[in-house]
């Protein structure tokens, strides 16, 4: 990224981006639409009131290319926040529906109608400078727009090439990782088709309150991906992927019940997910609508989580015995709680027992 002149251009030779990877795709990509969802979404206001205070910053450079079937006209790549903001103080006609906006625009000092402006020939020649601002720099997006702006950057990577050369290469000029890259990308994929399909109709689910770190996540495990049909293929044949299943796993992370609770429940609950979904008597259970929690009863999961609370607990216990004898004196509420930490010891040793006795194959 080279050129740094600044030139500066009519407000109506400017549009807004419709590339743009942070609006919704359900926004339609006409100027009207992509405004107005601009100054709902964002804090325009404030945005307005600096300008119209202190005029617009030559610093900060709108950067643009050309709109090649619009003479002198320009998409804004980088900006459009400050675009919208400017029409805004220009014509606040343009989103009535907010009286605040109204008021910052009678009362303002400056209403710039040209703007300065970074041209580029063409999209692709800045698009990996913004990828490393917006994906891995200090105005980082969103996880879905990041995903969406990798999927552009993906697409401008030599396809002849070996998908592990084009990760490691985007990686490389974003300052990434591969692999970040990659479970990006394959969580888009899965997300498109849950988009294609309504969100699947699950109130208040949409792309606003969807969390793709959570779909992202539970992509990371190996049974989740192979579930979908996602598998570790270098690059995802969306043909594949089992839309069925991407429903079901949709709504367990994302559907709540009665009580406002997912199947899921809390993110650190994928492991238990996926331990399921390994086993063929719990995935059976799950897909018959059995809760989590009992289907992973039926894993070696839960034998694996109760050796490891033990562990824990005698390692606290070696500790605390260590020091016992140094207390200076005895308070009944140390006493009693060592009296219930011994009871719940004693508890667990003899339900083990009463296993033992009822399974003589049991390895204690």
């Amino acid at each position: 990224m080279q050129k740094s002149k600044v030139e500066y251009i009519p407000l109506d030779n400017l549009e807004l981006d419709p590339e743009n990877p942070r609006l919704p795709e359900q926004i339609k990509r006409t100027q009207k639409e992509m405004l107005t969802y601009i100054a709902r979404e964002t804090s325009i206001e404030d945005l307005m009131t600096v300008i119209a205070e202190n005029g617009f910053f030559d610093g900060e450079a709108l950067i643009v290319y050309p709109i090649h079937k619009k003479p002198n006209k320009y998409y804004v790549i980088e900006g459009n926040r400050r675009l919208t903001a400017v029409r805004l103080l220009n014509d606040w006609n343009m989103y009535p529906k907010r009286k605040r906006i109204r008021e910052i625009a009678d009362s303002a000092k400056h209403k710039p109608e040209q703007l300065p402006v970074i041209v580029y020939d063409k999209r692709e020649e800045v698009l990996t400078y913004l990828g490393h601002r917006h994906i891995t720099g200090v105005k980082a997006w969103e996880p879905l727009a990041k995903a969406r702006y990798m999927h552009q950057l993906f697409k401008l990577t030599d396809s002849s090439q070996k998908p592990v050369v084009r990760y490691r290469e985007l990686a490389r000029q974003i300052g990434s990782r591969r692999d970040y890259i990659k479970k990006s990308l394959d969580a888009l994929a899965v997300y498109n088709i849950i988009e294609e399909n309504g969100f699947y109709n699950i109130d208040e689910l949409d792309e606003s309150t969807i969390s793709f770190s959570l779909l992202s996540g539970a992509l990371g495990y190996e049974y989740i991906r192979y579930f979908v049909s996602v598998g570790t293929d270098p690059i995802v044949d969306t043909s594949r992927i089992n839309t069925h299943l991407v429903e079901k796993l949709t709504r367990w992370m994302f559907e709540k019940g009665t009580h406002g609770e997912t199947l899921l429940g809390e993110s650190i609950n994928l492991g238990k997910l996926a331990k399921v979904l390994s086993n063929s008597k719990a995935y059976n259970a799950i897909m018959r609508g059995a809760n989590l929690e009992s289907a992973y009863r039926m894993t070696s999961g839960i034998k694996d989580d109760f050796l490891n609370h033990l562990y824990v607990a005698q390692s606290k216990l070696q500790d605390a015995n260590a020091i016992v004898a140094s207390l200076d004196k005895l308070d009944k509420n140390t006493f009693d709680l060592s009296k219930d930490t011994a009871k719940l010891a004693v508890n667990v040793y003899r339900t083990l027992e009463t296993m033992q006795r009822k399974d003589d194959e049991f390895d204690i």
